[in-house]
């Protein structure tokens, strides 16, 4: 069989002699050659030499064995019998602090179910229980909250959800106040009403610089500066005069609630100074002056002064103003036995005083 020879298993041709065939895998046993009998020489068997396996060809595919995998069963502990089971561990009872967060936890249980309960049934009246509707109007526009009884209720314009019965509605703002409206309202009834905003009043503090200057708001007098009034919101004109400057007047608008402080400037006029002496027991020389000028005193004491066809007795502590007169000739005299002097301030005709 050194020549090609069959599988005996598969029938593919098989070069040389091997001992397994490299297709199937099955074990080739070459065939007994025939002697003749006549021939056959009892001999000894020589030994037999071990047999080596012929090299397998590289381009040969080398076949698979498959290897039984031997899973070894899982040993099973033997049963312990009852008396040599170890006995069970008395059960401990709980510390204090466990009952104590047991207790705890109960009562936030409880708690949480009782609100929920209580959530449901006022929700289930609140939907399905007697309502009425009230939509609530301002005749003017002013920014502020809606209340009802006492709580702020949504904003203005909008469908308020009530229960039946009485209520107080109002309106809270810092610059506006109402006239709260008391309401009584019956189940399904939808009502409207309006309310009348009223805006807070505003408080002016005016000042003069420089002071005493007298104060005039729109067609109200309030005499020298300063002065505070109270006025309703809105424009105002305010006039400062002072003897001896310029009238200043400003407008303002004095915004709901309001509390503002003005100082109005005035700028001085000039005018003439004349420094005389009033002496004691006689008349001074006359003074002449244009026609409508206005004259201001000043002087420590007290002095007589003619003019206008009359005598005037005057205490000169203070700045006295005696405006025009028709005669335009002056003369002072001092009354208490010394001279007194005297300045005399002139302001041109048309000047303010």
């Amino acid at each position: 069989m050194a020549g090609h020879h069959p599988c005996a298993a598969c029938g593919e041709t098989l070069q040389g002699v091997v001992s397994f065939c490299p297709f199937c895998g099955a074990s080739q046993q070459p065939a007994p050659a025939r002697i003749p009998a006549a021939s056959v020489v009892p001999s000894p068997a020589p030994p037999t030499p071990p047999r080596e396996l012929p090299a397998v060809p590289i381009h040969q595919p080398v076949p698979h064995r498959l290897v039984p995998i031997v899973v070894p069963a899982p040993r099973v502990a033997p049963p312990v019998p009852p008396a040599a089971q170890p006995a069970p561990l008395p059960k401990q009872p709980p510390t204090p602090a466990q009952r104590r967060s047991r207790r705890d936890a109960l009562r936030k249980l409880l708690l949480a179910a009782i609100i929920l309960i209580c959530g449901a049934i006022l929700w289930q009246h609140l939907t399905t229980g007697p309502h009425a509707t009230l939509r609530v109007h301002l005749s003017r526009q002013a920014e502020g909250a809606l209340t009802i009884d006492g709580a702020r209720a949504g904003t203005t314009d909008e469908a308020i959800r009530l229960a039946p019965g009485r209520h107080v509605v109002g309106f809270d703002a810092d610059a506006w106040t109402t006239i709260p409206v008391t309401i009584r309202l019956r189940d399904g009834e939808t009502r409207t009403i309006e309310l009348v905003p009223i805006p807070h009043r505003a408080l002016l503090s005016l000042d003069s610089v420089p002071g005493g200057a007298r104060i005039v708001v729109g067609e109200r007098r309030l005499g020298r500066a300063p002065a505070t009034i109270s006025l309703p919101p809105g424009p105002v004109r305010v006039t400062a005069a002072l003897a001896g400057y310029e009238p200043v007047a400003q407008t303002i608008v004095l915004a709901p609630g309001e509390h503002r402080s003005l100082a109005l400037t005035l700028q001085a006029i000039p005018a003439q100074t004349l420094h005389l002496v009033a002496p004691a027991g006689i008349w001074s020389e006359p003074v002449t002056l244009a026609q409508g000028d206005r004259f201001i005193l000043l002087f420590h004491g007290r002095i007589r002064v003619r003019a206008n066809g009359r005598v005037l007795l005057l205490d000169g502590f203070n700045r006295t103003d005696l405006g025009t007169f028709e005669d335009r000739t002056l003369a002072f005299t001092a009354v208490d036995g010394a001279p007194v002097d005297v300045d005399l301030i002139i302001h041109k005709a048309g000047s303010p005083g």
